[in-house]
């Protein structure tokens, strides 16, 4: 799931960085639009759209870092899982997720009741209880 979470995001990031790319090509033609006007309402455009380029510049360089460091994640995976592979894992992984998080609320004095319907959604209810049926008591 750490490996499905990376692609992810990493698919998402990218997609954003793109966008907001493009996004700062259009500002630089509108800026030069209102400026070629002469008009001075225009120039107070231009302007305010070159202060919300500076800010989606700041953006553009976070989501760089972003996309390398999420990109060296991914690289250090030694196995690039297939989408069979993740959706054959899933029923284990929101097993042991579902009933961790069960855990940890009942140590902490009550389960949450969606906690307890996401159990039971999962067919895992009956377990969770029979594995835990000392630590009720």
């Amino acid at each position: 799931m750490k490996y499905y979470q990376v692609c992810i995001e990493l698919q998402d990031m990218i997609f954003k960085l793109r966008m907001a790319e493009i996004s700062q090509k259009k500002c630089e033609i509108k800026v030069l639009r209102f400026r070629e006007s002469g008009d001075e309402i225009d120039e107070l455009e231009a302007q305010e759209l070159e202060l919300g380029k500076e800010q989606t510049d700041l953006a553009i360089s976070g989501a760089k870092r972003e996309i390398s460091h999420l990109a060296d994640l991914w690289s250090g995976f030694e196995h690039k899982f297939t989408r069979e592979e993740i959706e054959f894992a899933q029923p284990d992984y929101w097993k042991i997720r579902l009933t961790n998080t069960a855990r940890t609320q009942l140590m902490s004095g009550a389960v949450n009741p969606a906690q307890i319907e996401a159990l039971q959604q999962a067919g895992i209810l009956e377990e969770f209880m029979e594995d835990t049926q000392g630590e009720i008591s």
